[in-house]
């Protein structure tokens, strides 16, 4: 083939097959400007009692720079009862040595 052409180009012609080895890593970049400040948001939280048995739930309202979050919890089983508890007697010189004679 032959070009009778005043200028010469250039052609960049990507033939698939064996990937080459990676180059050099190149020099980091300029940092970027710093960025606006942010907002700080207001959060609100309530919780409330659901009846027994029921899924725990929670729901978010507001905005993204004041949400609220309302917690559902159920209300759990009664317990059974403990046993009771001793109480133990203290003499009032024990605790004039702590705190000092009234």
């Amino acid at each position: 083939m032959t070009c009778q052409c005043d200028e010469v180009k250039v052609f960049q012609v990507r033939v698939p097959g064996i990937q080459g080895p990676q180059g050099k890593q190149g020099e980091p970049g300029k940092d970027g400007e710093d960025g606006q400040d942010g907002k700080t948001p207001v959060i609100e939280v309530k919780a409330e009692t659901l009846p027994e048995g029921s899924d725990a739930t929670v729901v978010k309202e507001g905005t993204d720079e004041n949400p609220s979050f309302t917690f559902g919890i159920p209300k759990g089983d009664k317990g059974d009862r403990g046993e009771a508890g001793t109480t133990e007697t203290i003499d009032n010189s024990f605790i004039n040595n702590l705190f000092g004679a009234i």
